[in-house]
């Protein structure tokens, strides 16, 4: 596809093609456009005739202003001199058998034993083996992506997305403290096949679905990280219904609690278009209370380390991986089964659950929260939440 100047204008008005796209500034600063509609700030440069990408952030979470000037940050930095002994001390401790290790201990008290058991299994069997004494910036995508594929063949899809997934953990956490400058992983996401969900039947088993709901709700409580925000994208996501990376995403321009909305902008949503999510009373007593916290900021739920972004949606998604919340349950995809499953159980009606789920208006009822259609969703929506405090009370 044929590359388009970089503007405020054009970046949000960048749709998904067949193939992934750039939208560039002519200086290596640049919007990458995926075919699955995701959008991400990058910027490339050389270094000794070799070039090298940096990724800032997604396009949701950082505007064309926040991003420019960032770009403009980085090249300043990349100019200047960098000193010899701390790269002669650098190539020490960079390789990815170091980082690996420094990554995991820097998690402390979070890993429960039995997860770490895991992650360290899935990396001794598959990428420490082959990248363990190699210098982790000299990883290059393409030979990340040839192991990926030897993973996928040998021991199936989902290992290889997981291992994946953790690879980019670890890049990202070298790039907070310096050993590399990019994570190479994040190119490669788009490149596994799309696989349907497979999605728990809505009316059987209601006693199983019920237990795992409160599994969960019990292991979000309980959850103690460096912040309180983690846990309340959680809550929040569960009160309203909508996926943790819509709500890590939302800013206080967008809530209006005294009516008692989220108005979620099209180019948060999947669908691309608009909607309305109602608030609970827990919903707007939550946001009553994180006001003082982060009513400051632009983002409802800030990381606390780069207060310019919103949380890392990531760090969410840890939080379901650590808990003794069935695995099988922990993806977007199945915690949206569940919740619809439970729904169901409360006796609403498919079209009805749909909508709470997907938040399709202003198709449904018009172009405003109002009328009678949008009165039953949110009474269906306090119903909801009710019944989430009541599972979390139940001993």
């Amino acid at each position: 596809m044929k590359r388009k100047l970089l503007t405020e204008a054009t970046a949000k008005k960048a749709k998904p093609g067949k193939k992934r796209y750039t939208l560039s500034d002519g200086e290596g600063f640049g919007l990458e456009v995926m075919p699955t509609g995701s959008k991400m700030w990058r910027l490339r440069y050389f270094v000794d005739g070799k070039r090298k990408l940096i990724t800032m952030g997604e396009y949701s979470a950082m505007t064309f202003e926040e991003a420019h000037q960032k770009a403009e940050e980085l090249r300043s930095k990349l100019q200047r001199p960098v000193s010899r002994v701390r790269t002669r001390k650098a190539r020490q401790a960079d390789t990815f058998h170091a980082l690996v290790e420094k990554w995991i201990s820097s998690q402390g008290t979070q890993w429960s034993a039995a997860y770490e058991k895991k992650i360290r299994q899935l990396l001794e069997a598959h990428l420490l083996p082959v990248f363990g004494e190699w210098k982790f910036g000299s990883i290059t995508a393409s030979e990340l992506w040839t192991i990926l594929r030897r993973v996928a063949n040998d021991s199936g899809l989902e290992t290889a997305e997981a291992a994946c997934r953790i690879f980019g953990e670890i890049a990202r956490f070298g790039m907070e403290t310096g050993v590399c400058e990019s994570d190479i992983s994040s190119s490669l996401t788009d490149f596994f096949p799309a696989r349907e969900q497979k999605l728990l039947s809505p009316v059987a088993e209601p006693e199983t679905k019920q237990k795992s709901l409160k599994q969960l709700l019990e292991a979000v409580s309980k959850y103690r990280g460096k912040t309180p925000i983690v846990r309340a994208v959680l809550w929040f996501s569960l009160y309203t219904l909508c996926q943790p990376g819509e709500v890590r995403c939302a800013e206080w321009k967008e809530i209006d609690l005294e009516k008692g909305i989220w108005r979620m902008p099209e180019e948060k949503k999947a669908a691309r278009k608009a909607c309305f999510v109602p608030l609970s009373r827990q919903a707007a007593e939550m946001l009553k209370s994180l006001r003082l916290l982060t009513g400051g900021w632009k983002w409802v739920f800030p990381s606390f380390s780069r207060t310019n972004c919103p949380v890392n949606v990531l760090s969410i998604y840890q939080v379901l991986r650590m808990t003794d919340f069935a695995e099988n349950e922990s993806s977007p995809g199945s915690l949206r089964s569940l919740e619809s499953a439970m729904l169901k159980n409360m006796g609403y009606g498919k079209d009805m659950i749909e909508a709470a789920l997907s938040h399709v208006q202003p198709e449904a009822w018009g172009k405003s929260a109002s009328g009678k259609k949008w009165e039953k969703q949110v009474e269906m929506m306090q119903a909801w939440a009710d019944r989430l405090d009541e599972l979390a009370d139940e001993p």
